[in-house]
């Protein structure tokens, strides 16, 4: 009986020490693959696109140049702010220089700026364990977003700003997106997007102390619509 007893103590006391053992084992090859995964993240991405300095926010008129910051704010979640500097478009160049349409040949000026906010939602954050949810501190992946945008630009000429006439554009616009961010190698980031929501866009004239709205039904979607359509993309650096 007592040889049971003291074999049946050893039995639980080896078991206990390869417990023991597995879990000294297993623990250091978990911890590396956090501090890994810890140090190869992407908690911040700064982006813009190229094609706005052609063809800006304000169809027609402006090209834009645009810079975007998108941070991780907590897991699977980001928030981002952009701004923009609005200057004379191509396709005014191009309309100016037509002497049919500027017998004159007046030269225009254009000058505004454009900010934008947004709170992303990333889709690969659900149904994750514990493990992969390192990996979702990267904005990265199928996304959801409300988004807010305000422009605004003058357009003169030299005489025109010195006697106080000039047309003021307003571009407002509130929607929700949903796109997918690509973080490719170590640092390219390439966020392409669609959605739409409501937009309000006003063309004012002033003169000195005055100042009423035009009519600029006539002058397409973009001016005669509450309806937005988003479709965009921006591309830039991951760190």
């Amino acid at each position: 009986m007592k040889r049971k007893v003291l074999l049946l103590i050893l039995f639980f006391s080896l078991s206990a020490c390869s417990l023991f053992s597995q879990d000294t084992i297993e623990q250091p090859d978990t911890v590396p693959d956090f501090r890994e995964e810890l140090s190869q993240r992407r908690t911040n991405v700064i982006k813009t696109n190229p094609i706005a300095l052609f063809f800006g926010c304000i169809p027609y008129y402006t090209a834009e140049a645009r810079l975007v910051n998108e941070t991780v704010v907590s897991l699977y979640q980001s928030v981002y702010f952009g701004v923009s500097y609005l200057f004379k478009g191509p396709m005014l160049l191009i309309a100016e220089q037509d002497t049919a349409y500027n017998p004159d040949g007046i030269k225009t000026r254009v000058t505004g700026w454009r900010v934008q906010a947004g709170y992303k939602f990333y889709v690969n954050g659900w149904n994750q364990t514990k493990r992969k949810k390192m990996r979702g501190l990267a904005p990265r992946g199928l996304y959801f977003s409300p988004h807010i945008s305000y422009a605004t630009a003058k357009l003169y000429t030299n005489y025109s700003k010195s006697v106080g006439v000039y047309l003021r554009f307003n571009f407002f616009n509130v929607d929700l997106q949903a796109g997918y961010q690509l973080i490719a190698g170590k640092w390219f980031a390439l966020d392409a997007f669609t959605g739409f929501g409501y937009m309000k866009n006003d063309v004012i004239y002033h003169e000195k102390a005055s100042s009423y709205q035009i009519d600029s039904s006539e002058d397409g979607y973009f001016y005669n619509s509450n309806f937005k359509i988003v479709f965009g993309f921006n591309m830039g650096v991951a760190f």
